[in-house]
């Protein structure tokens, strides 16, 4: 590899630029060799994303030894897995690191640039105080609750919000259409937060989908599905609609 770090135990992560030809322009390790907690350590890297001026890499992690940037919002792990993520510049140095998260399990599923090198992050959380500012929802709703997050292009929070109800929720995926962010995820409470009276939780897991814009103020949530489980993973939007 070439970049700024070196391999520090047996699972780091990685992150990796390929030309069009699939030549190696850079590569760089991304990790340390802390022991985490529940037998870790763990290092997932779930989500990057690339725009023209940096890319953002992210996923959660168990350990404590993470090498943030003096200007991390957060320097050290809160709770027993924090959510982290990282900006590089196109050549592969890294412009800023931190973690992210409270006092139990918060975990990145997604995360997305817009054209301007805003940061939207979308994941889930079991912790009680996790980072919020400007929320839709100040406080967890029970359980796991999904998460939406915005970061500046300056790497400033601007907005970050639980969503959720009694039960557990996860927010799975992102897209960003037209300067509004559409989430999609899955729900076993019978009190998620929608906007449509008529939308509910059937039996079991329903799937849903939410929309925001970029200031974080909720446009709609529904839920749907039957009276078994219905998950969702995926999410598309083009000029005919939304996929899921």
């Amino acid at each position: 590899t070439t970049g700024p770090n070196n391999p520090s135990n047996n699972c780091d992560m990685f992150i990796v630029k390929l030309g069009e030809t699939g030549n190696r322009i850079w590569a760089s390790f991304y990790g340390n060799n802390n022991t985490g907690c529940n037998g870790g350590p763990y290092e997932d890297a779930l989500a990057v994303s690339a725009k023209k001026n940096s890319v953002v890499y992210g996923g959660y992690l168990t350990t404590n030894n993470l090498t943030t940037t003096t200007n991390a919002y957060q320097t050290s792990l809160q709770g027993c897995t924090d959510q982290f993520f990282a900006r590089f510049d196109t050549t592969g140095q890294r412009i800023y690191s931190t973690y992210f998260g409270g006092n139990n399990d918060d975990n990145i599923e997604r995360l997305n640039l817009d054209l301007q090198d805003n940061i939207y992050i979308v994941g889930y959380t079991s912790s009680t105080n996790y980072p919020v500012l400007n929320a839709h929802q100040g406080a967890t709703g029970g359980g796991l609750d999904a998460t939406l997050t915005k970061f500046n292009s300056n790497d400033v929070l601007e907005w970050s919000t639980y969503l959720g109800g009694s039960s557990d929720d996860y927010l799975k995926n992102q897209v960003l259409v037209n300067n509004i962010l559409y989430g999609v995820g899955y729900t076993s409470s019978s009190n998620f937060p929608t906007t449509d009276t008529s939308s509910a939780n059937n039996g079991g897991i329903d799937y849903f989908l939410t929309s925001f814009d970029l200031n974080g103020q909720l446009l709609s949530a529904k839920v749907y599905g039957g009276n078994l489980d219905d998950i969702a993973f995926g999410i598309v939007k083009n000029g005919l609609g939304i996929y899921v």
